[in-house]
């Protein structure tokens, strides 16, 4: 069964973006936990949010896997990834431009980094995501990749109708 180039780009985009969660949220959950003076104060909604983001990471994870095996599922599910990304980047991306007004109240640092050139890259990378998120309602809602994956359930039927072994 051949499958789109825009599918198998759909699940490498997610399955990185899982990827990159998962390591960030294991890298503050394992700061909260082994930090003697922690970065992250001990708030319980902080690490319920924390818990609530490595499941939905997983959630894509699977997701990502199982689109490029076309299940059934994961065509509605992406539609759902979709939109959470979308609100969520969109949401972020705008709070860190308005934000982005505060920045010459940051204190300078040892460092040379300019504070509003990274606010204005965490923007991009925001709306760059948002923008992905857009793309993957719009994509997996198509009739076109609908039919694929129904075609794609409907083959594993009769193929697994000889044998007696749904799979």
């Amino acid at each position: 069964m051949r499958r789109p180039v825009g599918l198998i780009l759909a699940a490498v985009l997610l399955g990185l973006i899982a990827i990159v969660g998962l390591l960030m949220e294991g890298l503050v959950l394992s700061v909260s936990i082994f930090a003697h003076r922690p970065l992250i104060p001990k708030i319980p909604a902080v690490e319920i949010a924390v818990y609530l983001m490595i499941g939905f990471h997983l959630f894509c994870l699977w997701t990502a896997i199982n689109l490029v095996r076309m299940r059934r599922w994961a065509r509605p599910a992406m539609v759902a990834i979709g939109f959470v990304v979308f609100v969520t980047s969109g949401m972020a991306g705008a709070g860190l431009f308005w934000a982005r007004q505060f920045a010459a109240l940051v204190p300078p640092g040892p460092y040379s980094a300019d504070v509003q050139t990274g606010i204005i890259c965490a923007v991009t990378i925001c709306f760059l995501l948002a923008l992905a998120g857009v793309w993957w309602m719009i994509y997996f809602c198509r009739a076109r990749v609908r039919g694929i994956f129904e075609s794609a359930a409907l083959w594993r039927q009769t193929r697994g109708a000889g044998t007696g072994v749904a799979r």
